[in-house]
């Protein structure tokens, strides 16, 4: 009973006014109790945690309050740090809007968790070069190109041994005929060899670009584990920081 007494006399007295932002620092800079705060057992940790609250509500109570709710910025138990909180919205913020982005680009969501903006937007990068890459194998246009050309080549080979066909029948001189057969079974083999290497260097480039898929999405997995690391150590020093801060 005497308890419940002293409690609501030291509310009425003493942490009331400071809730309510009515009492001033002393010139140590700290809220000190009076004579009669002191006669009812008011201290000054008392006082401060509660001047503080006050501070914290009124705040919540604010535009930029009601926006550090929404982004579930937390404003700590002293007394609210304006620049700290803006910073901290304007972070929530990016993360936010990298995080749409990365969606609409393709990221997987599950390689977003626990990754800053800048992470983000590097997997946003290594996700549009392997857009990029995909769009050119599967463009129709591409390859409809070329197997255009490939048939055209195969056009020029049927052309040439269809002229050759006629010539040898339309020749009477043997050794004419042995010149010309010698001849276009040089242009033959020329053309033949054309084809090989074009083949070659085509099968060799699509296996380039599919080398290069395989170590973007190697780096793309590498940059991820190394910000989930950094992550880590960064969530590890904030966990060191909060509990020195509570110690103190």
């Amino acid at each position: 009973m005497f308890d419940a007494i002293q409690n609501e006399l030291q509310y009425r007295f003493g942490t009331q006014g400071a809730l309510k932002g009515n009492i001033q620092k002393d010139e140590t800079g700290t809220y000190s109790p009076n004579l009669l705060q002191s006669a009812l057992g008011v201290s000054s940790e008392q006082l401060t945690n509660a001047a503080n609250q006050g501070q914290r509500n009124r705040f919540n109570d604010t535009e930029m309050g009601r926006e550090a709710a929404s982004y579930g910025v937390e404003l700590g138990n002293g007394a609210p740090n304006l620049t700290s909180i803006r910073k901290s919205i304007n972070k929530a913020k990016g993360l936010e809007s990298a995080t749409s982005l990365a969606k609409a680009t393709g990221v997987d969501v599950s390689k977003l968790e626990g990754v800053d903006e800048a992470g983000i937007h590097s997997l946003i990068r290594t996700q549009k070069e392997l857009n990029a890459n995909e769009a050119y194998e599967n463009n129709p246009r591409t390859k409809k190109e070329q197997d255009r050309y490939y048939d055209l080549q195969q056009e020029k080979l049927a052309d040439r041994k269809d002229a050759r066909d006629a010539l040898t029948f339309s020749r009477e001189d043997a050794q004419n005929q042995r010149m010309f057969a010698r001849r276009e079974s040089s242009l033959d083999r020329a053309q033949t060899q054309d084809l090989a290497i074009l083949s070659q260097g085509h099968q060799m480039k699509i296996a380039q670009m599919n080398q290069d898929l395989a170590e973007k999405r190697m780096d793309y997995d590498r940059e991820t584990k190394r910000m989930d690391k950094r992550d880590r150590m960064i969530a590890q020093l904030m966990s060191g920081l909060g509990s020195l801060g509570s110690a103190f």
